[in-house]
């Protein structure tokens, strides 16, 4: 395909592999850094220059030498004594002296010239840093140079500065530092020697002597200051060739990005030409293939030519105009503006290729040439325009639920250069053997501003995909496979956002609850796995054939879980689920035993309500919510008066024998809300033997609570186990449940008609309470409720 060719060509014109230089590092000391001011050599430093420029765009060590300067011409205009130049001296240098103060870390408590110093490295990083960038994107943009030459120069840079940085601490370390250090010892002993000097008035020569001390003081002077600029100047140094070096690095990450997003493009411009020019008639197609690959060669040659290098410098302009951008910039794009840039590529090769007075080819002419009989091309004809008809069978069972009311929009469209009424001869003559050997109406003929193609449509729409016989089955494997490879069939790795093309079934629900009452009554937990360190989602059930504990990893989150329960090969395991949390609503048969359990989902509910994003607001709280419903609704958990509405806050409940057993046979570890069972069965029988003589004394207690940690017991669970062996106060009990049918009666109308009171006669002969123990509970009630 010509203009995937081009585009391809231009894509490795922007890549523009210009052989790098030899000297590299030559080339960036001498010709680029100088540029940007970023140059060191012995006798240009600039980077210390501009570091220890002050406030008048003269360098400090330049300052310090006017200073110097100053002093000897003050000394002649007020031609100062012999014996009063020592102390002269020593008040201009603690004038000065204030000028190169830097103790503490805080630049703020510097000297200004300091404080100035460290103002320049501030400005200098930021600065320094986007004139590089901008050499970068020059250097890309060159065709000189190119990124292949940018990838070395940085490379080499990084050598480069780090010289740089090696030279300055050892400039400071092994020269500046003491130089300053001897500066400092000889100004104290000329100090001394010039005051000496001065008072010997008998001494030969005595003028200039004295006149030698002085210039040598001076020079101790500049000595110790200009050092002082030259040590900090290099201090700094360090701290800008570490910011620029922190550029380069993000640099050449930027380039292996923009170079990764050019080999995209060309990769898939390269691709969709081959395919076109070699693989194409190796496919599969539903249609005919026209073209020969000589023709498309011929026809890029044609339009190209030799202005191959002009074309890529004119598309390379409108393109990057177009996107309003440079170059270097397209390492900022992601996998959607590549596809954008891939198109806009495409595109504006296919523009120089249909401006190309070259090219005249049409596919009606090719295929009259190609078929040279009548009889051929009516039956290439007819059997092309079969193939464009889509072999779809429809679900009679879906069908009948309804669909058949629904449109279905059957259309059949043909598209051809010209339409109806075409231009060129050769589609003049085929449109009589479509009309012919096809089905289509005259205003099913439309105009196609294409002379490179001709279409055959028919299409089957309006309905939903879940009509399409054995979609049910296509999902089920679907989910088996999306189990065992995690990117199975997808081209997007986020395939969640796609949702279920069918309706969620009875079973589908219930496996969906199952999983969220299982985490509520503690029969599936999430924990990390002890060898791999990573969370796992378990089940832990009993075999009936052999009572052993076995754990089934259901996935590593909760929806991996779900996902694993919904698939049909896991059904064995969804079962037995299903059997587990039903076997614990059947086990709640005293309204006791029902109000803790029904507590304990409540518990859980209240827990999500808090945990859960947005509360009842979020459809995660409200699908819970329905789940727990359901399983309240389903094993009657909920007792009047005595229970709190479904969705409130409650305390923790006591968790009762019931629940606690049926999260014994199915927990494996010893945690403290999953003891396994043979801890669970050792610690039972341990409160048994304490309980056997009647209430344990502190002693036993003690012991109880030492096996209870560690057995992995929760304080919950041994409440409930211990509530099996501990005597009971059957009379409060008779009362309690007496008491609790009363309050219910009450509590509908006020009153207790005749049906209610034989229904309380009969509770009291079962509990065996006498007329005098009913009196007091039926006074205390109604005293309770203000309806005495």
């Amino acid at each position: 395909m010509s203009p995937a060719r081009l585009a391809a060509r231009l894509v490795g014109w922007w890549s523009n592999p210009t052989p790098a230089p030899s000297a590299m590092s030559d080339l960036i000391r001498t010709e680029i850094l100088p540029g940007l001011f970023l140059a060191e050599t012995e006798h240009d430093h600039q980077i210390i220059d501009s570091i220890s420029m002050g406030d008048n765009k003269k360098p400090y060590a330049k300052e310090v030498a006017d200073w110097v300067a100053s002093i000897r011409k003050r000394r002649n205009d007020l031609n100062i004594p012999f014996e009063n130049l020592q102390r002269f001296i020593s008040n201009e240098q603690e004038k000065y002296a204030p000028h190169f103060h830097d103790s503490g870390t805080d630049p703020k408590r510097w000297s200004d010239y300091f404080q100035k110093m460290w103002d320049n490295v501030s400005w200098l990083i930021p600065e320094k840093r986007k004139e590089l960038r901008e050499a970068v994107y020059q250097m890309v943009e060159d065709r000189f140079r190119g990124p292949k030459f940018t990838r070395q120069f940085l490379e080499v840079l990084i050598e480069v500065f780090a010289d740089f940085r090696s030279k300055f601490e050892q400039d400071r370390q092994k020269y500046w530092l003491p130089r300053e250090r001897s500066a400092q010892n000889a100004l104290q002993t000329l100090l001394k020697q010039i005051d000496n000097h001065a008072q010997q008035f008998m001494m030969l020569n005595r003028k200039k002597v004295i006149e030698d001390d002085f210039q040598a003081i001076m020079q101790a002077l500049e000595s110790i200051y200009v050092s002082k600029v030259e040590v900090k100047a290099r201090t700094l140094g360090t701290m800008l060739l570490d910011g620029l070096r922190e550029e380069i690095d993000q640099l050449l990450v930027d380039l292996t990005a923009f170079e990764g997003v050019l080999e995209t493009v060309h990769t898939q411009l390269k691709d969709k030409e081959l395919v076109y020019t070699r693989e194409t008639r190796g496919l599969t197609v539903n249609g005919i293939l026209l073209y020969d690959d000589k023709e498309i060669a011929a026809a890029y040659d044609k339009t190209v030519a030799d202005k191959e290098e002009t074309l890529c410098q004119t598309l390379s302009q409108q393109i990057l105009e177009e996107l309003q951008i440079r170059l270097f910039g397209l390492y900022e794009y992601d996998a959607l503006k590549t596809k954008d840039l891939y198109q806009r590529l495409l595109g504006q090769a296919m523009d120089v290729f249909r401006r190309s007075s070259q090219l005249d080819i049409s596919t009606a002419r090719k295929f009259l040439e190609q078929y040279p009989t009548v009889e051929q091309q009516e039956a290439q004809i007819k059997t092309t325009f079969e193939k464009s008809e889509p072999f779809l069978r429809l679900s009679q069972e879906q069908k009948k639920l309804g669909w058949e009311d629904k449109l279905e929009k059957y259309q059949k469209l043909v598209g051809i250069q010209g339409g109806s009424k075409p231009t060129d001869p050769a589609v003049g003559m085929i449109l009589p053997m479509i009309r012919k050997t096809s089905t289509v109406t005259e205003k099913e003929i439309r105009p196609l501003n294409d002379p490179y193609h001709i279409f055959f449509v028919q299409e089957l729409g309006a309905f939903p995909l879940r009509l399409i016989e054995g979609m049910e089955r296509m999902r089920s494997l679907y989910r088996a496979v999306s189990q065992a490879d995690k990117n199975p069939l997808h081209t997007h790795q986020d395939f969640r956002q796609f949702k279920d093309i069918m309706p969620e079934t009875s079973n589908e629900r219930q496996a969906r609850y199952n999983l969220m009452l299982a985490q509520a009554l503690g029969l599936v937990r999430q924990e990390d796995n002890r060898i791999t360190g990573f969370a796992e989602v378990k089940f832990t059930y009993r075999e009936k054939q052999t009572g052993f504990d076995k754990t089934e990893v259901l996935g590593t989150t909760w929806q991996e879980a779900e996902d694993y329960l919904l698939t049909d090969q896991n059904r064995r395991i969804a079962e037995l689920l299903d059997e587990a949390i039903r076997a614990i609503g059947e086990q709640a048969v005293t309204k006791f035993e029902k109000q803790n359990l029904y507590e304990q989902l409540m518990a859980y509910l209240s827990h999500q309500e808090q945990s859960i994003p947005g509360g009842r607001d979020n459809p995660d709280y409200q699908r819970i919510h329905e789940a727990v419903s359901d399983f309240v609704k389903s094993h009657k958990l909920f007792i009047p008066s005595e229970a709190p509405p479904v969705g409130s806050t409650v305390a923790t409940p006591t968790v009762p024998a019931v629940a606690a057993t049926a999260a014994a046979t199915t927990s494996p570890g010893a945690s403290p809300t999953n003891p396994s069972s043979e801890n669970l069965e050792k610690y039972t029988k341990l409160v048994e033997t304490c309980y056997r003589r009647g209430t344990p004394s502190e002693t036993e207690l003690h012991l109880l609570e030492t096996f209870q940690k560690k057995y992995g017991i929760s304080p919950d669970m041994a409440q409930a186990i211990a509530a099996q062996f501990a005597p009971q106060d059957t009379i409060e009990q008779a009362a309690a449940e007496f008491g609790l049918m009363f309050r219910a009666f009450l509590d509908n109308d006020g009153e207790i008609d005749l049906e209610e009171q034989a229904q309380l006669l009969e509770l009291q002969e079962e509990l065996g309470l006498t007329n005098e123990q009913v009196e007091t509970i039926e006074t205390n009630i109604r005293e309770e409720l203000g309806r005495v």
